[in-house]
């Protein structure tokens, strides 16, 4: 049996970084995700064990019902995600994946912060549990623009 992610992930790709916090975030998706590439090429799960996975593919098996789905300006979809283990990263690594893209896109002024403000946070985040509290999303595809995005907890 080959090995399931476990959950919050995160799915990073060259247009977003997002958490997806339990198994159904993997199995319904908005059509302006997918258009725009929220399984496409390069797409990587990374768990909160630090197992990254590949996205193989993925396929629409059908229009959700839900009523709020259906009442949405774009529909949603029950998806099937298919992926495979690749290997597994360090907190560092996958660190550095997030922090190169955040810096090269720019999106750390999602969260109104300047560079230097999001540098001196990431840098201190030390587990991989604390860096899954710690995103919300990054980058393009936002179904709800603006909201939670590149949100961070109150320090404790």
């Amino acid at each position: 049996m080959s090995k399931t992610p476990a959950f919050p992930l995160i799915r990073i790709n060259a247009r977003h970084v997002q958490r997806i916090d339990a198994v159904s975030g993997l199995r319904k998706e908005n059509d302006l995700y997918l258009r725009n590439g929220a399984y496409g090429s390069g797409t990587y799960l990374i768990d909160v064990e630090g197992n990254r996975f590949d996205v193989v593919s993925f396929n629409r098996t059908r229009r959700s019902l839900n009523i709020l789905d259906l009442l949405s300006k774009h529909p949603w979809f029950l998806i099937e995600v298919r992926y495979s283990l690749l290997d597994k990263l360090s907190i560092d690594e996958t660190k550095l994946l997030i922090k190169e893209l955040v810096l090269e896109n720019k999106w750390y002024r999602q969260s109104g912060e300047s560079k230097e403000e999001f540098c001196d946070w990431f840098d201190g985040v030390s587990t991989y549990h604390e860096l899954m509290r710690s995103i919300s999303l990054y980058g393009g595809l936002v179904a709800n623009a603006g909201v939670g995005c590149g949100a961070r907890p109150a320090a404790d």
